[in-house]
């Protein structure tokens, strides 16, 4: 995987399990590649959906992709950003 070395943001991985564009084996490389070297990351694999998911999956994928990435960023830039606990601007 090139660059995988490089990547020190915590990464949330969204796969469609029947995404034929890009295969869930490239999602599941770049997971462990990134767990390997202790990066934060999440990866969350969605059944009967293709790489069109956020356009025309199910509505309660489109529902769960979409909390996913609100509780994602939530967590990685409100609860761990330092202004926010210690009264910063």
């Amino acid at each position: 995987i090139s660059y995988v070395e490089n990547v020190t943001a915590p990464t949330l991985i969204i796969h469609s399990e029947n995404d034929y564009r890009t295969p869930i084996s490239d999602g599941e490389q770049w997971f462990m590649a990134l767990k390997k070297l202790d990066v934060p990351v999440e990866m969350v694999r969605y059944p009967r959906s293709s790489h069109g998911l956020s356009r025309t999956g199910e509505p309660w994928l489109l529902v769960d992709r979409l909390e996913r990435l609100r509780s994602w960023f939530e967590h990685w830039l409100i609860e761990q950003d330092p202004s926010v606990t210690d009264g910063g601007p």
